[in-house]
Protein backbone atom coordinates (compact mmCIF):
# COMPACT_ATOMS: atom_id res chain seq x y z
CA UNK A 1 0.00 0.00 0.00
CA UNK A 2 1.37 3.70 -0.92
CA UNK A 3 1.37 6.14 1.85
CA UNK A 4 0.14 9.16 1.56
CA UNK A 5 2.04 12.26 0.11
CA UNK A 6 2.20 15.50 1.53
CA UNK A 7 1.70 18.60 -0.70
CA UNK A 8 1.79 22.01 0.74
CA UNK A 9 2.24 25.58 -0.55
CA UNK A 10 4.35 28.44 2.13
CA UNK A 11 4.02 31.59 1.53
CA UNK A 12 6.96 33.53 0.98
CA UNK A 13 6.43 36.48 3.22
CA UNK A 14 5.23 34.88 6.30
CA UNK A 15 7.33 31.38 5.37
CA UNK A 16 3.54 29.72 6.93
CA UNK A 17 1.63 27.31 5.28
CA UNK A 18 -1.04 28.56 3.40
CA UNK A 19 -2.16 25.26 1.74
CA UNK A 20 -2.07 21.87 2.60
CA UNK A 21 -3.44 18.50 1.55
CA UNK A 22 -2.80 14.38 1.52
CA UNK A 23 -2.73 12.73 -1.70
CA UNK A 24 -3.80 9.14 -1.46
CA UNK A 25 -5.02 6.69 1.35
CA UNK A 26 -4.90 8.61 4.55
CA UNK A 27 -5.89 5.71 6.39
CA UNK A 28 -2.67 3.96 6.25
CA UNK A 29 -0.59 4.26 9.81
CA UNK A 30 2.01 6.43 9.47
CA UNK A 31 4.23 7.37 12.37
CA UNK A 32 5.30 10.35 11.53
CA UNK A 33 2.61 11.60 9.25
CA UNK A 34 1.80 14.38 12.22
CA UNK A 35 5.49 16.00 11.63
CA UNK A 36 4.99 16.08 8.32
CA UNK A 37 4.68 20.27 8.31
CA UNK A 38 7.27 20.51 10.63
CA UNK A 39 9.69 18.76 8.13
CA UNK A 40 8.16 20.68 5.56
CA UNK A 41 8.81 23.94 7.50
CA UNK A 42 12.57 23.09 8.16
CA UNK A 43 13.01 22.72 4.68
CA UNK A 44 12.54 26.10 4.23
CA UNK A 45 15.87 26.89 5.06
CA UNK A 46 17.44 24.35 2.96
CA UNK A 47 15.70 25.37 -0.22
CA UNK A 48 16.36 29.40 0.96
CA UNK A 49 20.17 28.05 1.00
CA UNK A 50 20.66 26.82 -2.30
CA UNK A 51 19.34 30.60 -4.00
CA UNK A 52 20.68 32.73 -1.40
CA UNK A 53 23.93 34.16 -3.55
CA UNK A 54 27.30 32.22 -1.76
CA UNK A 55 29.35 33.23 -4.88
CA UNK A 56 31.80 35.48 -2.67
CA UNK A 57 34.43 35.35 -5.46
CA UNK A 58 32.32 37.07 -7.85
CA UNK A 59 32.65 34.55 -10.99
CA UNK A 60 29.47 34.28 -12.87
CA UNK A 61 31.29 32.23 -15.94
CA UNK A 62 28.35 29.68 -15.58
CA UNK A 63 26.50 28.32 -18.76
CA UNK A 64 23.74 27.18 -16.37
CA UNK A 65 20.61 28.75 -14.69
CA UNK A 66 21.56 31.61 -11.80
CA UNK A 67 19.80 29.58 -9.25
CA UNK A 68 22.35 26.34 -10.14
CA UNK A 69 24.85 28.52 -10.29
CA UNK A 70 24.31 29.56 -6.75
CA UNK A 71 23.34 25.93 -5.76
CA UNK A 72 26.82 24.85 -7.55
CA UNK A 73 29.20 27.83 -5.24
CA UNK A 74 26.81 26.75 -1.90
CA UNK A 75 27.99 23.05 -2.42
CA UNK A 76 31.56 23.52 -3.68
CA UNK A 77 32.48 25.40 -0.18
CA UNK A 78 30.20 23.87 2.11
CA UNK A 79 30.27 20.09 1.43
CA UNK A 80 32.51 17.62 0.36
CA UNK A 81 32.41 15.75 -2.46
CA UNK A 82 32.40 12.30 -0.99
CA UNK A 83 28.97 13.18 0.68
CA UNK A 84 26.19 10.73 -0.02
CA UNK A 85 23.50 12.68 -1.89
CA UNK A 86 20.44 10.19 -0.65
CA UNK A 87 21.95 10.89 3.11
CA UNK A 88 22.14 14.62 3.11
CA UNK A 89 21.27 16.67 0.07
CA UNK A 90 20.49 15.75 -3.59
CA UNK A 91 22.28 18.59 -4.91
CA UNK A 92 25.38 17.61 -3.45
CA UNK A 93 25.59 14.89 -6.15
CA UNK A 94 23.58 16.49 -8.72
CA UNK A 95 25.17 19.54 -8.99
CA UNK A 96 28.84 18.42 -8.72
CA UNK A 97 28.21 15.98 -10.96
CA UNK A 98 26.74 18.49 -13.43
CA UNK A 99 30.33 19.96 -13.77
CA UNK A 100 31.37 16.63 -16.01
CA UNK A 101 28.17 17.64 -18.58
CA UNK A 102 29.93 20.23 -21.13
CA UNK A 103 26.43 20.91 -22.81
CA UNK A 104 24.40 23.35 -19.96
CA UNK A 105 21.02 23.16 -22.34
CA UNK A 106 20.87 19.72 -23.02
CA UNK A 107 17.81 18.24 -21.64
CA UNK A 108 17.55 16.53 -17.88
CA UNK A 109 18.80 12.85 -17.87
CA UNK A 110 17.15 10.69 -15.87
CA UNK A 111 19.10 7.69 -14.08
CA UNK A 112 17.26 4.68 -11.72
CA UNK A 113 19.21 4.83 -8.26
CA UNK A 114 19.36 1.24 -7.41
CA UNK A 115 19.98 2.10 -3.61
CA UNK A 116 16.80 3.89 -3.65
CA UNK A 117 13.68 4.90 -5.48
CA UNK A 118 15.55 8.53 -5.85
CA UNK A 119 16.15 9.10 -9.92
CA UNK A 120 19.46 11.47 -10.35
CA UNK A 121 19.38 14.17 -12.72
CA UNK A 122 22.62 15.33 -14.31
CA UNK A 123 21.39 18.50 -16.05
CA UNK A 124 19.05 21.03 -15.09
CA UNK A 125 17.31 23.40 -17.12
CA UNK A 126 17.90 26.97 -17.42
CA UNK A 127 15.06 29.03 -15.33
CA UNK A 128 14.18 26.17 -13.87
CA UNK A 129 11.67 26.50 -10.85
CA UNK A 130 11.91 22.91 -9.66
CA UNK A 131 14.61 21.89 -7.52
CA UNK A 132 13.84 18.43 -7.91
CA UNK A 133 14.86 16.51 -4.25
CA UNK A 134 16.53 18.92 -1.93
CA UNK A 135 16.67 17.25 1.08
CA UNK A 136 15.81 14.23 3.46
CA UNK A 137 14.70 13.01 6.23
CA UNK A 138 14.69 9.56 8.25
CA UNK A 139 13.88 8.10 4.85
CA UNK A 140 11.35 10.96 3.59
CA UNK A 141 12.23 13.04 0.36
CA UNK A 142 11.67 16.96 0.62
CA UNK A 143 10.52 17.61 -2.98
CA UNK A 144 10.12 21.35 -3.68
CA UNK A 145 9.54 24.15 -6.70
CA UNK A 146 9.39 27.79 -6.26
CA UNK A 147 7.51 30.62 -7.91
CA UNK A 148 8.54 33.97 -9.39
CA UNK A 149 7.69 35.56 -5.46
CA UNK A 150 9.15 32.79 -4.17
CA UNK A 151 6.36 31.05 -2.85
CA UNK A 152 7.24 27.45 -2.07
CA UNK A 153 5.53 24.44 -3.03
CA UNK A 154 7.25 21.08 -1.15
CA UNK A 155 5.96 17.48 -1.33
CA UNK A 156 7.12 14.44 0.71
CA UNK A 157 6.77 11.44 0.30
CA UNK A 158 8.12 8.34 1.29
CA UNK A 159 9.77 5.52 0.27
CA UNK A 160 6.59 3.42 -1.54
CA UNK A 161 6.17 6.65 -3.45
CA UNK A 162 8.37 6.27 -6.85
CA UNK A 163 9.75 9.89 -7.75
CA UNK A 164 9.24 10.52 -11.44
CA UNK A 165 10.79 13.80 -11.87
CA UNK A 166 8.69 14.84 -15.10
CA UNK A 167 5.76 13.87 -13.20
CA UNK A 168 6.67 15.80 -10.62
CA UNK A 169 7.02 18.64 -12.61
CA UNK A 170 3.90 18.46 -14.07
CA UNK A 171 2.10 18.39 -11.10
CA UNK A 172 4.19 21.39 -9.90
CA UNK A 173 3.63 23.37 -12.89
CA UNK A 174 -0.22 22.63 -12.87
CA UNK A 175 -0.72 23.26 -9.26
CA UNK A 176 1.60 26.82 -9.97
CA UNK A 177 -1.06 27.86 -12.47
CA UNK A 178 -4.42 26.80 -10.00
CA UNK A 179 -2.18 29.07 -7.55
CA UNK A 180 -2.41 32.04 -10.13
CA UNK A 181 -5.59 31.96 -10.61
CA UNK A 182 -6.19 31.51 -6.77
CA UNK A 183 -4.66 34.43 -6.00
CA UNK A 184 -5.74 36.86 -8.71
CA UNK A 185 -9.35 36.16 -7.39
CA UNK A 186 -10.36 39.79 -5.79
CA UNK A 187 -12.29 38.06 -3.35
CA UNK A 188 -9.14 36.17 -2.03
CA UNK A 189 -6.19 37.63 -0.24
CA UNK A 190 -3.06 36.25 -1.32
CA UNK A 191 -1.56 35.39 2.53
CA UNK A 192 -4.75 33.53 3.39
CA UNK A 193 -5.05 30.12 4.35
CA UNK A 194 -6.20 28.59 1.11
CA UNK A 195 -10.13 26.92 1.79
CA UNK A 196 -11.67 26.93 -1.66
CA UNK A 197 -12.83 23.31 -2.14
CA UNK A 198 -12.61 23.89 -5.44
CA UNK A 199 -8.83 24.38 -5.46
CA UNK A 200 -7.87 21.65 -3.08
CA UNK A 201 -10.72 19.08 -5.38
CA UNK A 202 -8.36 20.49 -8.06
CA UNK A 203 -4.99 19.73 -6.12
CA UNK A 204 -5.85 15.98 -5.67
CA UNK A 205 -6.99 15.39 -9.26
CA UNK A 206 -3.47 16.14 -10.45
CA UNK A 207 -1.65 14.44 -7.49
CA UNK A 208 -3.87 11.29 -8.43
CA UNK A 209 -2.84 11.77 -12.41
CA UNK A 210 1.17 12.73 -11.69
CA UNK A 211 1.92 11.85 -8.13
CA UNK A 212 1.24 8.78 -7.07
CA UNK A 213 2.05 5.65 -9.23
CA UNK A 214 -0.58 4.67 -11.89
CA UNK A 215 -0.30 0.62 -10.72
CA UNK A 216 -1.79 1.63 -7.08
CA UNK A 217 -4.48 3.57 -9.73
CA UNK A 218 -5.20 0.51 -11.37
CA UNK A 219 -5.08 -1.67 -8.32
CA UNK A 220 -7.18 0.67 -6.28
CA UNK A 221 -10.09 0.20 -9.07
CA UNK A 222 -9.41 -3.05 -9.81
CA UNK A 223 -10.31 -3.57 -5.60
CA UNK A 224 -13.15 -2.06 -6.14
CA UNK A 225 -14.91 -3.43 -8.98
CA UNK A 226 -14.22 -6.81 -7.17
CA UNK A 227 -15.52 -5.47 -3.95
CA UNK A 228 -18.65 -3.78 -6.01
CA UNK A 229 -19.36 -7.10 -7.51
CA UNK A 230 -19.38 -9.37 -4.65
CA UNK A 231 -22.10 -6.81 -3.23
CA UNK A 232 -23.89 -7.46 -6.26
Amino acid sequence: MISPVYFTIIDSNTDSTIYETFIGDTNKENTLKDLYPFIANSAIDVIDSIQSNTNASGNNNYSKSHLQQKTRNLLLNNINDTTDANKTSFYSDNILNAEKNTNSDSVPVYNNNSSTTLQQITSIPQGSLFLGTVDEYESYLITAYVTYLNTKFIIISDKTVTINYNSFKKFFMNVHELYIKQIMNPFSSKNAFITNELFDCKVRVLGDMYILPSSSLISSAINDSSSSSINI
